[in-house]
């Protein structure tokens, strides 16, 4: 009878463009398998945790853990209209999907999603 895999062993993977992040579970691991067993190699640990020999010296370099912000998208649609979604939300004190009502009727054909994450 065969038993289920431990949670560690579990693959998971998460990438960002090209490069995978290493979630800050797995940095603590990383970080802690090292310092009660500085005899465990790199490509052992990486094993256990399922991710690359490369990640694992990423987090054995690093003092903190890996952490991942987003840039902020410029979107070119609303430029035109930003004075306009300026003073509805400013000054006028609309809610967004007003704002994006009169945006519509003054000719925006962009996508709700980038006005809701404008302000």
């Amino acid at each position: 009878m065969k038993s289920d895999p431990p949670l560690y062993k579990i693959p998971y993977k998460f990438f960002v463009g090209e490069e995978e992040v290493l979630k800050m579970e797995d940095w603590v691991t990383i970080v802690n398998l090292k310092k009660r067993n500085p005899n465990l190699g790199t490509r052992k640990i990486a094993e256990v945790l399922n991710v690359s020999r490369n990640a694992v010296k990423r987090a054995l370099k690093s003092q903190t853990y890996p952490s991942y912000f987003r840039s902020k998208t410029a979107y070119k649609e609303l430029e035109p209209f930003h004075e306009f979604i300026k003073e509805s939300f400013v000054f006028k004190k609309q809610r967004v999907s007003v704002t994006i009502s009169n945006l519509r009727y003054k000719g925006y054909k962009g996508s709700n999603i980038a006005v809701f994450t404008l302000y």
